[in-house]
């Protein structure tokens, strides 16, 4: 069964922010600047002294947008501009939420999100640090800006995952919405990656919109499937962008990940 943490709606996320808050500046400081992660995330929870060097958390500009690419020539052409070689990826359906979960995992506020579907329509390379870069991809299935619009997106997409090599892109996280678990296009996407022997792994975001019970029988069926896909990770996030529950999850994998493999600057 997930953690209530994971369901609490974002209202509540919202009081026990303020009683934080609150708690803060009595225990602390009232003049002191509060945690990003305290006002934003309340069910971020505490951070641990490497994750905070990780992130860079005291300073405004960890998280800056390198480049900006709708074609693939021009994701060869940013290539150098690239400050770090190890790329984490983020794709899903448009509007579930991928440029919030870089914003969280990061406790920045760089990465543009909306509410219309479609808004994210190139790939967007965010640096952190300069010892990380987080990819925004675009959402695949509906968007706004016409079918033939879409297909150059797909395209896009498809040449980027498999020209990048796995000493680059070292992971996709592939968002999907809780509410509603595997979509058919998110299957498809799922079986593209599996074929094009890209590491990949499912996250299960917008949980502060389900009951408890729908959300374990959803994460069950998910991580069925997931289980017979070469190429996946055999764990299932589950995580709410609204209230940071589980997020820091994906951090410390982030993290860990980047130590394994010896990022530099750490």
């Amino acid at each position: 069964r997930p953690h209530l943490s994971l369901c609490d709606e974002n209202r509540a996320a919202q009081r026990v922010a303020k009683g934080k808050m609150r708690a803060f500046k009595r225990d602390v400081s009232p003049t002191h600047k509060v945690p990003v992660q305290m006002r934003f995330y309340p069910f971020f929870g505490d951070v641990e002294p490497e994750i905070t060097k990780f992130l860079g958390v005291a300073r405004r500009d960890k998280l800056r947008l390198v480049a900006t690419c709708s074609t693939v020539r021009q994701v060869e052409e940013a290539g150098p501009r690239l400050p770090s070689n190890f790329e984490v990826a983020f794709a899903g359906r448009s509007n579930v939420g991928k440029s919030s979960l870089i914003n969280a995992l990061s406790l920045a506020t760089c990465a543009k999100s909306a509410n219309v579907p479609g808004y994210t329509q190139s790939l967007h390379f965010y640096s952190l640090k300069d010892h990380l870069s987080l990819v925004d991809m675009p959402g695949y299935g509906y968007a706004s800006a016409g079918y033939d619009r879409v297909e150059k997106w797909n395209d896009l997409v498809d040449t980027y995952l498999v020209s990048r090599g796995k000493k680059r892109l070292r992971r996709v996280y592939v968002v999907i919405d809780a509410r509603h678990g595997i979509k058919q296009n998110d299957r498809e996407f799922l079986h593209m990656l599996s074929k094009s022997k890209v590491k990949f792994q499912v996250v299960m975001n917008k949980t502060d919109a389900c009951k408890p019970s729908d959300l374990a029988k959803r994460w069950w069926h998910v991580n069925e499937e997931i289980k017979r896909l070469p190429n996946a990770v055999h764990r299932v996030h589950m995580c709410s962008c609204r209230t940071g529950a589980g997020v820091q999850e994906i951090t410390r994998e982030i993290y860990s990940l980047a130590k394994l493999i010896g990022s530099s600057n750490l």
